[in-house]
């Protein structure tokens, strides 16, 4: 037996290549040598797939591996393997490590522990809008690119000073990168800890409006539009977010947007029994929200599920809800 490896009787999904049928994959030396229905098995391994996905693999657009600085949630090595896990073959890291990643040195210190210790997993750093992700300052845009990220972003925190939005929109621009825009009006957010509306109500939990995420992805649109650039918005997750995203998007604005696993898959009902895995930044919403995110990704509205893999150390989960770190671990999380 060679180290070839038959992946047999798999859902094979292939969209570049226009394939979605039941079939064969057969792996020789690491690389796909064929695809086809009952491939001979002879002298080879056999993985059974019946049942299962055979996809090419993913490219998680948007996460969070907490190196450096923050290495005892996750770090590169341990972010790298649960990500090959859940099949992602690259990913894109956002900033707000500490240090920041807002300059070449940090970009370079994140690409070359990929390169030496990581999984086998492409990491593409996001470099940050704002030194410090202060938004105050522009970081040193044009010094991270040369040093490898491939966006930039003030994730974690909204960029609240339009008119630096505007220079870096430009900025970008200028250097082939774009901005992913964590769209939130903190003002809006107040003290509250999980959407805003019945739940919230039945627990005795302050509410965070809808408006606090619509606002700002308004905002981003029209700074966009007014400049003629392109924005992303990063995990869009209320009804209204999607429809100003398809208004945008006929009116021809630059936009693109991402909603996540669990904005499609949970509702803030989950949050009942003050599960603080359930504490996540937008907050999960309702059944209505989470039908037009479903519904804005068959419409092409939205244009991708990220991850927003935001892993934490397990005492900044175990605890009361209203206190807990926000965030949930997106790569290889098993279904509840």
């Amino acid at each position: 037996m060679d180290n070839s490896i038959l992946i047999r009787g798999g859902r094979v999904i292939d969209p570049k290549n226009g394939i979605d049928a039941v079939m064969d994959v057969l792996v020789r030396d690491g690389k796909i040598a064929c695809v086809g229905e009952n491939l001979s098995a002879e002298g080879v391994q056999v993985m059974d797939a019946a049942g299962k996905v055979v996809a090419p693999g993913f490219i998680d657009m948007h996460c969070h591996l907490r190196d450096p600085g923050q290495e005892y949630k996750e770090d590169i090595v341990s972010g790298t393997r649960a990500a090959a896990r859940g099949g992602f073959t690259g990913v894109c890291c956002m900033p707000n490590t500490h240090p920041v990643n807002d300059c070449a040195a940090v970009t370079r210190y994140i690409l070359e522990k990929a390169e030496t210790q990581g999984s086998g997993v492409h990491v593409y750093p996001v470099g940050a809008v704002s030194k410090g992700l202060e938004g105050k300052e522009m970081a040193e845009i044009g010094r991270m690119k040369q040093a490898g990220i491939i966006a930039i972003s003030d994730d974690g925190r909204p960029v609240t000073n339009s008119n630096l939005l505007r220079l870096a929109m430009q900025y970008a621009d200028h250097f082939g990168v774009f901005i992913m825009s964590h769209s939130e009006d903190k003002s809006l957010v107040g003290d509250g800890v999980m959407n805003e509306g019945f739940i919230s109500t039945k627990l005795g939990l302050p509410g965070i409006t809808r408006a606090a995420e619509e606002v700002m992805i308004a905002r981003d649109i029209l700074v966009a539009e007014a400049e003629g650039k392109r924005i992303h918005l990063c995990h869009v997750s209320t009804k209204g977010g999607v429809q100003l995203v398809r208004e945008a998007k006929a009116r021809g604005v630059r936009v693109t947007a991402e909603t996540t696993p669990h904005y499609i898959g949970a509702t803030d009902d989950w949050v009942i029994g003050y599960d603080s895995n359930c504490r996540v930044n937008p907050p999960l919403r309702e059944e209505s929200d989470r039908l037009a995110c479903i519904a804005g990704l068959a419409d092409g509205t939205l244009d991708a599920i990220a991850t927003d893999h935001a892993p934490h150390h397990e005492d900044e989960k175990r605890v009361e809800f209203h206190i807990a770190a926000s965030g949930i671990s997106g790569f290889d999380q098993p279904a509840r």
